[in-house]
This record gives structure tokens, sequence and C-alpha cells, in this order.
């Protein structure tokens, strides 16, 4: 638990206009990479962007709020959190003048590309840069794999197909319940 920001401070403490926290005039400031001189602000080297943390007082520890690709965005993002967590109130802001309309967007909160699958059974497999099929079957209490594919859909269909084969037409975690499979989807690769 840091001593050195207690919310006491975070509500009597005030910057003026255009000024950062740490004495520097706003525009300007380190390259990534250093450290930033706006308040709650740092750089993350693993990440490559700019992290927020503001100190939470009712739960006594900091607040992760993101990770941001400019540090000015990274410095509104925490002028919004303050706000939002102590109210108007606050004058430990990095840009006290302006009035805050919406957070700045994460690079957490920017769609990524989908690894995960929609469909029962079904995985993106990274190395392979493919889709895999498994199955867990309860005789044997293991996965059984079932092949690669080149799409998610045909993957969810071979699953489905085991899944039939293995448990019987009244299997209830299909993927594509209306459809009657009579054969697998062309498997990717060798087949282990």
């Amino acid at each position: 638990m840091p001593t050195w920001w207690p919310p006491a401070r975070l509500l009597h403490t005030s910057v003026s206009v255009g000024e950062r926290a740490g004495g520097e005039q706003a525009g300007g400031g380190p390259a990534p990479g250093g450290k930033s001189s706006f308040v709650g602000v740092s750089w993350n080297k693993s990440n490559a962007a700019w992290e927020v943390q503001l100190w939470d007082a009712e739960a006594k520890r900091k607040q992760y709020i993101g990770t941001y690709a400019s540090e000015e965005d990274a410095a509104r993002a925490y002028d919004y959190k303050a706000m939002e967590m102590y109210g108007p109130d606050c004058t430990k802001r990095n840009f006290p003048g302006e009035l805050i309309g919406e957070r700045p967007v994460s690079l957490g909160d920017k769609p990524r590309e989908r690894k995960s699958s929609r469909f029962n059974g079904v995985s993106w497999h990274k190395a392979r840069k493919t889709w895999q099929a498994e199955l867990w079957d309860p005789d044997t209490k293991r996965m059984q794999y079932i092949g690669l594919y080149h799409s998610e859909e045909d993957a969810g269909r071979a699953h489905d197909w085991a899944a039939v084969k293995l448990h019987g037409p009244d299997y209830t975690k299909r993927n594509f319940p209306n459809e009657v499979i009579s054969e697998p989807p062309a498997a990717r690769g060798r087949k282990h």
C-alpha cells in the first residue's frame, strides 16, 4: 500500500492549467521508454504502451485503468477515471482546465483478432494458424483430437460428426443441431 498518495492529498493538490504534475509544460515530454510527468501514467516496456493506474481509496490499492498508445490519451484517461471515482472536487488531474467528455479508447478496448471459437470443441491452433477440433471422451477422460481445419465452421462440423459417432444422435452440445452430418469435413494436414 503506497503511503505517498493518500486520498486526502488527491483531493487537495492542484495543478495549474497547461502544466503537468511534474512541472513540465503539457505537449512536450519524454519519448517512449522514458518516465511520464503526467499523474498516474507510466511507460510499460513489455506492452510498449503508456499504462494508467489510479489509487483506489476504498480498495486501498492501485486500480489498473488501461494502456494507451499516446501519453496524452493515457493522461486524459486518468483524469476521466479520477473524476468518476472522486467527483468534480478532484483537483489532482493532468488537465484540470479541460472538461472531460469521453474516456479515450484504450488499446485493450480495440477489437482484436479472435483467438477463441464460438463453437464447442473448436480452438485456434496458434502455431499452425488454423482451427483445431477436439472432443471430450468420458470413457478415457481425455480430449480426443479430431483434426485441423481451414475454417472455424468446418472444425465445428467435424466436432459434431465425432460427437454423434461417440455419444449418439441425441448429443445435446452440437454446434449445428439442425444439420445431419454424414461425413466429417476434409481435415487440413495429417490426422494424429
